[in-house]
């Protein structure tokens, strides 16, 4: 576990500068961290193969996402960031996985071309969440992302906003060290799964199959079972009277 102080030095932050687009509306929102800021930002809060930046949220239905963004920026040339929704329980809970684990616990994920001043970006992507825990997280490294990037933080928070990050070399979450970066998720209403069908078709069960019936023997059989046992209690009927004529000689004393 890491001290307060390293926290605190883990957390790469840069001088932060000014301008920025518009962010997409959406008809359902499913979290919105921070406004968008002054426009125009060359700097920010680092999100590379190194330090990934997030936060938490929760839904309480069975949802769909339907896009992922983030008000970013490059701070190499070419840099690319990506974003990824992972299973995390609510505040203060942070993912059980280690954070080189990223791509395998994704549950979707998107890829942001950036450039050097920070522009609200957004991709759609499509996840069923069940209700339950989860946090959204960018950085660069995995999912085929490259280079450094930053998050303009210059937003003012929501209070719901609940930021987490990874040192990813030390394999290490830690709770906030993030402010004012706009991280928006959309989303709608996921339907139910349907119900499972059953072998038979239809809502019922398929009926049990009835036991088939027994034949009776035929008439033969019983006249030969009959002939059967006569003839054996003739055998035993001579048996018993051999065995009274006949008898183990005594020696004389």
């Amino acid at each position: 576990m890491l001290s307060r102080a390293a926290r605190r030095g883990a957390l790469l932050t840069v001088a932060l500068g000014a301008a920025a687009a518009p962010a997409p509306s959406s008809a359902l929102v499913i979290l919105e961290t921070a406004t968008l800021g002054v426009s125009g930002q060359t700097t920010g809060t680092v999100a590379s193969a190194g330090q990934f930046i997030g936060a938490r949220f929760s839904v309480a239905e069975r949802t769909e996402v339907t896009s992922i963004g983030a008000h970013l920026g490059a701070l190499t040339l070419g840099a690319s960031a990506f974003g990824a929704i992972v299973p995390s329980g609510p505040a203060p809970s942070l993912p059980t996985f280690l954070p080189t684990e990223i791509e395998a616990a994704a549950l979707t994920s998107v890829v942001f071309s950036l450039t050097a001043t920070a522009e609200m970006k957004s991709a759609s992507t499509s996840a069923i969440l069940e209700p339950g825990g989860y946090a959204v997280l960018f950085g660069s490294g995995y999912f085929g992302a490259a280079g450094a990037a930053f998050g303009a933080a210059q937003g003012v928070n929501f209070p719901f906003a609940s930021y987490m990050f990874a040192v990813v070399g030390a394999e290490t979450w830690l709770d906030g060290g993030v402010s004012g970066v706009r991280m928006l998720i959309t989303g709608d209403p996921a339907p139910l799964p349907p119900p499972p069908e059953t072998p038979g078709g239809g809502d019922q069960p398929p009926a049990p199959p009835a036991a088939a019936a027994v034949p009776p023997p035929p008439a033969a059989l019983l006249l030969g079972s009959a002939l059967i046992g006569a003839a054996e209690w003739r055998r035993r009927r001579r048996q018993a009277s051999a065995a009274t004529r006949f008898r183990p000689l005594a020696l004389a004393r």
